[in-house]
């Protein structure tokens, strides 16, 4: 009997330790989500976990950093239009503000959807990692940029491939392409890929690769259109064409025109056809008739917060990036400026 017992004792520790090296192994299963930053957001074991660790300041501090990237690029943007002009990012800010104006890809909650969470789990499904990729954009470069890293665990390395494709008519044509790699990564720029712009819509794609503690991720936005510029402009009527689009005055140009102001030299944006006939003021005499009152009071700011509201309150026809507020960001806060030096507001 006690031979019996010491053996099915035996059994018993071999058992234990099977199971052990089983649960042990399946701890180090790791499972990895890719989520848009409302995504993360609106999930309360994610919020949590970046409150407890600290990394919610971290992601707050990229998404201001966003911001005042959008701020700096329009500023750039308003003064290339006219030499005379000398708007700070903090002007474009102030005008944001004052005109109420939704940044690109800002949700109705104020978060830039323009990156990438990747939220790591173990088996148990408990979060064990938590970091942010996202890709800026500008008229002359796209960057791969990296938030949410620990300094003294960063990612062993990030590479991939990016995609600038141009569309020709309905088709899009790869224009060029480039490579990047960058070992221990932690916060900041991982590449910039120096492309200025050319067609009248680009977009990227990219293919990226992260290795970290013996493990490969990959991501990509195949065939989507979520990193996207155009080659769309804001200058006086007279002084661009449509370039297959339609040039909108962003005041009507019949409400200028019966208020003594100059059509030709009036501030207007280069649209996409359907983006354009989406706005109030085309073929409807009924806004225009508004807009025009307005003027006549010599209500000019209102007349620009109408313009504004219209915008926001159209849907961009591509359906990709909110409204067409949105969608012409630069060059709203362009004719903003211009249109309120022609009032006599700046």
């Amino acid at each position: 009997m006690k031979k019996f017992i010491t053996i099915l004792l035996s059994l018993c520790m071999v058992l234990s330790t099977s199971l052990l090296s089983f649960a042990s192994e399946s701890d180090n299963s790791v499972v990895i989500s890719q989520l848009s930053v409302p995504e993360a957001l609106a999930d309360s074991s994610i919020v949590d976990f970046l409150n407890d660790t600290g990394e919610m300041t971290e992601l707050l501090e990229a998404q201001k950093e966003i911001r005042a990237y959008f701020y700096q690029t329009a500023s750039n943007y308003t003064n290339s239009t006219n030499i005379l002009s000398d708007v700070s990012p903090s002007d474009v800010q102030e005008i944001s503000e004052q005109y109420a104006l939704s940044l690109p890809s800002e949700t109705e909650t104020g978060t830039i959807d323009n990156g990438t969470l990747y939220v790591e789990k173990n088996s148990r499904g408990s979060i064990i990692d938590i970091w942010y990729i996202y890709y800026p954009i500008t008229d002359k470069s796209i960057s791969v940029k990296a938030a949410m890293v620990d300094a003294d665990n960063p990612l062993g390395v990030v590479s991939g491939t990016l995609m600038c494709y141009t569309l020709n008519n309905t088709t899009w044509q790869l224009r060029s392409s480039t490579v990047f790699s960058k070992s221990n990564v932690t916060n900041g720029v991982i590449s910039t890929w120096n492309i200025t712009k050319w067609g009248v819509k680009e977009k990227f794609e990219y293919s990226t690769r992260v290795y970290d503690n013996g493990r490969e991720h990959s991501y990509n936005n195949k065939n989507k259109e979520d990193r996207v510029r155009y080659n769309f402009d804001a200058q006086p009527y007279n002084k661009f064409t449509a370039n297959g689009g339609n040039r909108h005055h962003f005041i009507p140009a019949n409400s200028l025109l019966r208020n003594g102001f100059n059509t030709n030299t009036a501030y207007c944006i280069r649209m996409m056809v359907a983006d354009h006939k989406k706005t109030g003021s085309c073929g409807n005499s009924s806004y225009v008739a508004t807009v025009t009152s307005l003027l006549q009071a010599k209500k000019y700011r209102e007349a620009l917060q109408h313009e504004v509201n219209d915008l926001k309150s159209k849907p961009d026809s591509e359906g990709y990036h909110g409204s067409l507020q949105q969608k012409y960001y630069n060059e709203v806060v362009t004719c903003l400026v211009e249109y309120e030096k022609l009032f006599g507001l700046r």
